[in-house]
């Protein structure tokens, strides 16, 4: 599937792959400048929900209070109406109140002879639009591991759950990938190619690792097909090389188009961190350009 939409001063972006967690793009008619910021406000500016604070009342596991803190913190939550929270420092509250966190509780005694597990599944909250992340692929449906009870043992805490950033700690990061590279300029000698023999061609399309040329036995020639594979490698190039061909092939970086990547944690959907990053990209612009006006 690809969607394409314009902006204005040319910039394009053209969307390449979607699932439920990941999101691949194109964005070009931009420098690289441009495209590292989207990808840092992605990383640290585009808030999500994440536990903040832990009341432990009782924990008899092997794990100390720290480090079980520290656990739920990195969990994942799911949040269906992420614009509809503020941060506390933006709450009119002094103690908290449903605009700014929910509440999730986890209560598990070990009354079993063996280890259990005790796991993002047990937590329950008394927001239903905040809750633990779920993976739909996972069959077993266990969820993310907290910590193991053995016989008799037993956690019981309270959690509240608040709205923040990735610069201020990472797990309040929404992706736990997001990359760009640059997109490739391949210039093939289609003349110098027709002389090669059809051994050499495919031994030539071949040499590739990531399969970014094709060959057709019907029309005996050799198609550019997957470009956006090229990882910059040159193995085609030495391949040419090696079969005297130095002049069959150029690779270059176009240095105003990129690929990018993101993969979500759960908290949001991947759609929702590039449409977020660009509003706070546009937002921080604005700021600047409004600045400049008043000095004028």
């Amino acid at each position: 599937m690809e969607l394409e939409t314009e902006f204005s001063n040319e910039p394009k972006i053209k969307i390449t792959n979607v699932t439920r967690n990941s999101l691949n793009f194109e964005l070009s008619g931009v420098d690289i400048s441009f495209a590292n910021s989207l990808r840092r406000v992605m990383i640290s500016e585009v808030p999500t929900m994440a536990i903040d604070l832990v009341e432990i009342e009782e924990n008899t596991s092997v794990i100390n209070d720290e480090f079980l803190a520290h656990r739920l913190g990195l969990i994942p939550l799911t949040v269906l109406n992420n614009a509809n929270f503020v941060t506390t420092r933006d709450c009119s509250c002094q103690q908290g109140c449903e605009k700014c966190q929910s509440e999730l509780t986890l209560h598990v005694v070990n009354t079993e002879e063996k280890t259990i597990h005790v796991t993002s599944r047990e937590l329950q909250s008394t927001n239903n639009h905040v809750v633990p992340y779920k993976d739909e692929e996972d069959e077993t449906g266990s969820g993310i591991l907290i910590a193991k009870l053995g016989p008799n043992q037993a956690i019981k805490l309270k959690c509240i759950a608040r709205k923040g950033f990735g610069k201020e700690h990472a797990k309040w990061s929404p992706v736990c990938v997001a990359t760009f590279r640059y997109g490739p300029t391949i210039k093939m000698n289609t003349n110098l190619m027709d002389t090669l023999l059809e051994e050499d061609k495919e031994t030539f399309v071949d040499s590739c690792p990531t399969k970014v040329f094709k060959y057709q036995e019907i029309s005996n020639q050799v198609e550019i097909e997957e470009p956006r594979q090229c990882m910059f490698c040159e193995l085609c190039i030495r391949k040419a090389e090696d079969l005297g061909y130095n002049d069959l092939l150029t690779i270059e970086p176009d240095t105003s188009r990129f690929y990018f990547s993101v993969e979500s944690t759960g908290s949001l959907k991947p759609s929702e961190i590039v449409l977020t990053a660009f509003k706070v990209l546009d937002h921080k612009l604005s700021n600047v350009s409004d600045s400049l006006e008043s000095y004028k």
